[in-house]
């Protein structure tokens, strides 16, 4: 049984309104409790650059999440923390919350190496402005929806 794993991978999000953003994304999980083998803790984070006029700000996104795997499907549910990056000169920082989503599958291709396929949804709890107001149009710009492409090296 792989108990560790260490994923690289690109995420494509999506807003409310027609806003994407486009970025890598940083994946650690890991099997806490050897007895519940299809239980697993992620972290994901990623830096994701906007591909449109509709968003200004960069992002990080940091899903924390249990996940359900009893085979190749994936089931996962948890928090997202989204810090919005302020434009230079621009001492502000916006942060929102969201329950989280997730529904994919991990296909293995050889040994200790898979890819991961993962849509998501999230659901807005709240958000927070830090220093300098950013205008209502950055805060408006959530991520909502999205997937990621994955590929996961698993360890003992």
């Amino acid at each position: 049984m792989r108990r560790f794993d260490f994923g690289l991978g690109a995420l494509l999000g999506m807003g409310a309104r027609p806003a994407q953003w486009l970025g890598p994304l940083l994946s650690l999980g890991i099997v806490p409790w050897l007895r519940v083998p299809h239980l697993r803790m992620e972290i994901d984070v990623a830096y994701a650059l906007p591909m449109s006029d509709a968003s200004r700000s960069n992002m990080i996104p940091l899903f924390g999440s249990l996940c359900y795997v009893p085979s190749a499907l994936r089931l996962c549910t948890g928090v997202v923390t989204t810090f919005f990056l302020s434009e230079p000169g621009n001492d502000a920082m916006h942060t929102t919350l969201a329950a989280s989503m997730r529904l994919g599958a991990e296909f293995e291709i050889a040994g200790p190496a898979s890819i991961r396929i993962d849509g998501f949804a999230l659901v807005p709890l709240g958000e927070r402005s830090f220093g300098s107001e950013l205008s209502t149009r950055d805060a408006q710009d959530a991520l909502m929806a999205g997937t990621s492409v994955t590929g996961v090296w698993s360890f003992e």
